[in-house]
C-alpha cells in the first residue's frame, strides 16, 4: 500500500519519470524549477513596492522599473497598441504618465478606446505610423495581434498554422514626427513599437521623436515572417546610429517547434 502511494504521489508531483531514469541510469535527473515573477520579485525587492500590482503588471514591473527608476520617464507613445491590454498594464505598473497609444484597427481601435476610458492619462489615436503619409491596406488576421500593413510570407504560415484567416481594411498612415507635434509634446521619453514588420517605416517616420527618446522597447525578428519587412540588423543598425544600445530582452516569442522566432529588445540611449 506504501508503495502504491508513493507511485501516484510522484504522478501527482511530476516526479515520477525521474525516479525511473534515476533507477536504471548512472546520470541523476530532475526537474528545472522556474521562478515565478513574485518569487523573483521578493527575492530582490524586499521593499514591497511590487505588491499592490496584478500578477501582469507585476512582470512589467520587473521587466522596466530599473528604466523608469533611472530616467525620468514622463511621455510614452506606443505605436500598434491593439485592444490596449499591455497598455494598460504598463500604466498599472508605472502610473502618472502620459501615454498615447496608435492603433488603426476599426474594430481594435474601440476596443482599445473602451479599455482604456478609465485612464484619462492614455490617448488612443486611430492611425497607424510610417515613413510618410498614406492610405494603405492592413492586412486584419483573426488573431489580433499579428495584423500588419505587409502580407506573410509563406514560412509564417507553416511555422504558426493558426494564422492566415485575414480580411483587408483601409487605414491612414502618418509619419510619427508629425503626430507628435500635433499632440505638443515637447520630446517622448519611451517609444514601444510592435508593428509585425513596418518597423523601418516607423523609425523613418519617426527620426526626430527617436532623437528625444531615453529608451525604445521594439520586437525583432529573427525570421522574416512579413513580405519586405523588417530584420534584427536593419533595426538594431538605425537604432545604434541614433545613439542607442540593446541592453535587454524582454520577451521571446517561439514558433511551432519551440524555436525562438522573435525577441522583445530593449534598447537604451548611450
Amino acid at each position: 500500500m506504501s508503495t502504491l502511494k508513493k507511485i501516484l504521489g510522484a504522478i501527482r508531483d511530476g516526479s515520477l519519470a525521474f525516479r525511473v531514469l534515476n533507477r536504471f541510469s548512472k546520470s541523476k535527473y530532475g526537474p528545472i524549477s522556474e521562478p515565478t515573477t513574485t518569487e523573483v520579485l521578493r527575492q530582490f525587492y524586499p521593499n514591497g513596492e511590487w505588491t499592490r500590482l496584478s500578477n501582469g503588471a507585476r512582470s512589467v514591473w520587473l521587466k522596466l522599473h530599473e528604466l523608469f527608476q533611472k530616467e525620468e520617464i514622463r511621455t510614452i507613445v506606443w505605436v500598434g497598441g491593439c485592444d490596449g491590454d499591455d497598455v494598460i498594464l504598463l500604466n498599472e505598473a508605472f502610473p502618472g504618465r502620459e501615454i498615447h497609444v496608435l492603433e488603426p484597427v476599426a474594430d481594435s481601435f474601440q476596443q482599445l478606446c473602451m479599455n482604456v476610458a478609465p485612464y484619462p492619462n492614455i490617448h488612443p489615436w486611430q492611425v497607424a505610423a510610417g515613413a510618410e503619409e498614406a492610405e494603405l491596406d492592413m492586412f486584419v488576421d483573426e488573431f489580433q495581434a499579428a495584423s500588419s500593413l505587409l502580407p506573410y510570407e509563406q514560412i509564417t504560415l507553416e511555422r504558426f498554422p493558426f494564422l492566415g484567416k485575414q480580411r483587408k481594411e483601409k487605414v491612414k498612415v502618418r509619419p510619427l514626427d508629425d503626430l507628435v507635434a500635433e499632440w505638443g509634446c515637447k520630446s517622448v521619453d519611451f517609444m514601444a513599437v510592435d508593428v509585425q514588420g513596418f518597423e523601418d517605416n516607423v523609425l523613418r517616420g519617426g527620426a526626430k521623436t527617436l532623437a528625444g527618446c531615453r529608451a525604445v522597447s521594439i520586437e525583432l525578428s529573427l525570421q522574416q515572417f512579413y513580405s519586405q519587412s523588417s530584420t534584427f540588423e536593419s533595426i538594431y543598425d538605425v537604432l545604434a546610429q541614433a545613439g542607442f544600445k540593446l541592453r535587454g530582452v524582454t520577451m521571446a516569442h517561439r514558433d511551432a517547434r519551440g524555436l525562438i522566432s522573435q525577441l522583445d529588445g530593449l534598447f537604451l540611449r548611450v
